[in-house]
């Protein structure tokens, strides 16, 4: 927006430079042409009346055209030809003065040498030239105001595009975020009571999470490392829960740690697990697998079910998380998630490359 109010400033000051340099060179070019074609010298008097004639006429032609021509809803096209009509007349009765103070006429044959055709009909032509001229400026000036505008009214769209993306974005993390409080305070209270020292070991876990979640990024994003380690505070908080029974597989392998995430949308998935799973069983233990290199990010889970309708159990996290991955990645993204013979499976995919295409494209 600032470039095309600056653009627009600096088009405001450089215009009048443009009318100028362009009626120079004009008059210029059709005064050599006239002297070397006629081969006679006119008073500079003779140039400066006329091109004042015309020039005016073309710029009151002009202001017309843009301040009052088409404000009516009816009547334009006979509006147009009866004022041409009027602005010719005055045009001719003006040069026929100009034509008297030069001399050109005398008192008694002033009428009789105005409507000769040897003036009348160049005297008019030339008046319609200079009205053709300014309509073509005309035309070309209100497609520029039209581009103009339309370019305005999209950037205004796009920054109130980008403003309803930020607060979709905030409005589903804070959909999110109670669920990493609420469901820690309850077993950090339990483990007060038990063991102090783990306690208050959660306490710092859950405080780093809470950080982390409540930050807020310039551009929405985290480095992943950010977000693997605040899974790691989340497992870390339930093996303190779990002591020695949590079941827990959990592997990495992050090539490159600074690539950018949405925040928040792998630990959600990790807290679902936790939340929703049977994460005790001694036979079927639980597995969390994050990968990554430069252009894919991948989060696979599986998990015995607590519920026999775990879709449905899950369905609101899980539910914010796509709607977070398709407001922050658009279709460069696959996520799945599918109960089978009781082992809760879920599968994400961002193609980052594919985004980072599109989003210089923009």
């Amino acid at each position: 927006m600032y470039h095309l109010l600056y653009n627009s400033t600096k088009k405001m000051y450089l215009e009048p430079v443009f009318h100028i340099v362009f009626w120079v060179i004009f008059i210029l070019g059709e005064v050599i042409v006239a002297t070397s074609i006629i081969d006679a010298n006119r008073p500079i008097l003779h140039y400066v009346l006329y091109y004042s004639l015309n020039i005016s006429l073309v710029y009151f032609h002009i202001w017309w055209l843009l301040y009052h021509f088409g404000t009516g809803k009816t009547g334009m096209k006979w509006k147009y030809v009866v004022f041409v009509l009027l602005e010719l007349a005055i045009y001719f009765l003006l040069a026929s003065g100009i034509s008297k103070i030069l001399g050109n006429f005398t008192v008694d044959s002033f009428v009789k040498a105005s409507l000769h055709y040897k003036f009348l009909i160049p005297t008019l032509w030339r008046g319609i030239y200079f009205l053709l001229f300014a309509t073509a400026y005309y035309l070309l000036k209100r497609n520029l105001i039209q581009k103009e505008t339309e370019l305005r009214s999209e950037l205004e769209i796009e920054k109130l595009k980008s403003k309803l993306l930020i607060s979709e974005k905030e409005f589903l993390r804070a959909q999110i975020n109670p669920h990493l409080l609420f469901n820690t305070l309850t077993f950090i209270r339990t483990a007060a009571k038990h063991d102090p020292g783990n306690a208050r070991e959660a306490i710092s876990c859950l405080a780093d999470i809470m950080r982390y979640a409540l930050k807020e990024s310039k551009d929405g994003f985290v480095d992943l490392a950010s977000e693997v380690e605040q899974i790691g505070n989340m497992i870390k908080l339930n093996r303190l829960r779990f002591e020695n029974y949590l079941n827990l597989e959990y592997t990495t392998d992050i090539q490159d740690g600074n690539i950018k995430i949405i925040p928040i949308i792998l630990l959600t998935l990790v807290e679902n697990i936790f939340k929703h799973g049977n994460v005790l069983s001694r036979d079927c233990p639980t597995k969390i697998m994050i990968t990554s290199d430069s252009s894919t990010i991948i989060f696979h889970s599986s998990n015995l079910s607590d519920h026999p309708n775990a879709e449905e159990t899950s369905k609101l996290g899980l539910s914010n998380v796509r709607e977070r991955l398709k407001t922050s990645y658009q279709d460069n993204f696959t996520f799945t998630h599918s109960l089978h013979h009781n082992l809760f499976l879920v599968d994400l995919r961002i193609n980052l490359r594919e985004y980072q295409k599109k989003s210089i494209a923009i």
